[in-house]
């Protein structure tokens, strides 16, 4: 059983993908480490540099998040459509993550 999880695991597209993701965000820690200067030299540099990757991230973030609500509708809509049983639950259930988004896009 913990023999096929394993391979299960190792076959699956998801681990790779995020495998290599991970590897290609270390490589600029691996770069700067390994005997290069760092590009920036005071702490205001520093700060501006993450307050502008900090923003991009947040916008990057928003976008992803709104299209996942966008797939979730879809999903919604076809459970109204087919009169699921549950549909009244995917409704409120949308309608909740779309309010705590909406709060949340508004405090940021």
């Amino acid at each position: 059983m913990k023999n096929s999880f394993v391979k299960s695991i190792l076959k699956s597209k998801a681990f790779w993908v995020l495998s290599i993701f991970l590897l290609l965000n270390l490589y600029p820690v691996v770069q700067t480490t390994y005997g290069q200067e760092p590009k920036v030299t005071s702490i205001n540099g520093i700060e501006s540099q993450v307050k502008t990757s900090a923003t991009s991230l947040i916008q990057m973030a928003k976008y992803i998040i709104g299209a996942v609500l966008f797939i979730a509708l879809i999903g919604v809509i076809y459970m109204v459509a087919s009169n699921h049983p549950k549909s009244k639950e995917g409704i409120i259930g949308w309608i909740v993550a779309l309010v705590v988004y909406c709060i949340a896009v508004a405090v940021m």
